[in-house]
């Protein structure tokens, strides 16, 4: 007994994905396929966010957002994965953000808000 076709697509929609950091001042997460919205929460903490290989993410958009903040944010590449990684991001004020694009060899930044 299989799903019919509208189950099927409402579980492959990406929907916003909400990080809270933890308190142990080095939390981490590592975006997956279906994160395409990131909002984050650094009350507990200063975290990371590491950026999906651009290969598995091609033609794809990523908005990351610093929804409340206390501690600072760093968004980063993981491991080598993208070709030319412009440098690591850190948003440090509420509503501090980056959109990025993957062509499937590079995440290109075309939008930011942060200082």
């Amino acid at each position: 007994m299989g799903l019919d076709r509208n189950t099927e697509e409402m579980y492959r929609k990406e929907v916003p994905k909400f990080v809270v950091t933890d308190a142990t001042g080095t939390y981490t997460y590592s975006l997956t396929p279906r994160d395409t919205v990131v909002f984050v929460d650094s009350t507990l903490g200063i975290g990371t966010i590491y950026m999906q290989n651009p290969g598995v993410m091609v033609g794809k958009h990523v908005s990351i957002m610093l929804k409340i903040h206390v501690s600072t944010i760093t968004i980063a590449e993981k491991t080598d994965e993208t070709y030319d990684w412009q440098g690591d991001v850190s948003l440090d004020a509420a509503k501090d953000g980056v959109l990025y694009y993957s062509d499937g060899f590079k995440w290109w930044e075309i939008a930011d808000n942060y200082t």
